[in-house]
């Protein structure tokens, strides 16, 4: 697993990031997806000192807000409605993954995940 420090966050105003883990046969499966209810990067709200080990990938082109993780962590902690927002967010995206790992055992994988992902999304 490729560890990258992560130094910057976004917010997706517009458009669809695919978040994917590698593999140990250095293949890539898809274990979220966030649009503009959520952000990238999310890891580093929990740790000031946070490592990337999911890819963030464009699926529907759009427009974000990129700042600084620090900043982010220090405005967290002021804003308690931020906070209560960025940690359900969290939730959801554990909610997720675990969606995911379940519908992967499943005989039709690749379909089941793919509705898994799509399922907890909000327009």
């Amino acid at each position: 697993m490729s560890r990258t420090a992560q130094l910057r966050m976004c917010f997706v105003e517009k458009g669809v990031v695919s978040l994917t883990a590698d593999t140990h046969d250095h293949g890539q499966v898809e274990v979220g997806l966030t649009g503009r209810e959520g952000l990238v990067g999310a890891s580093a709200i929990l740790n000031p000192k946070s490592y990337s080990v999911h890819r963030a990938f464009t699926q529907a082109e759009g427009g974000a807000y990129w700042l600084s993780s620090t900043v982010l962590r220090s405005t967290v902690e002021r804003s308690a409605t931020l906070r209560d927002r960025c940690l359900r967010y969290l939730e959801m995206l554990m909610v997720q993954a675990s969606q995911v790992a379940a519908c992967c055992s499943a005989p039709s994988a690749r379909a089941a995940s793919t509705m898994a992902v799509d399922g907890p999304r909000s327009n």
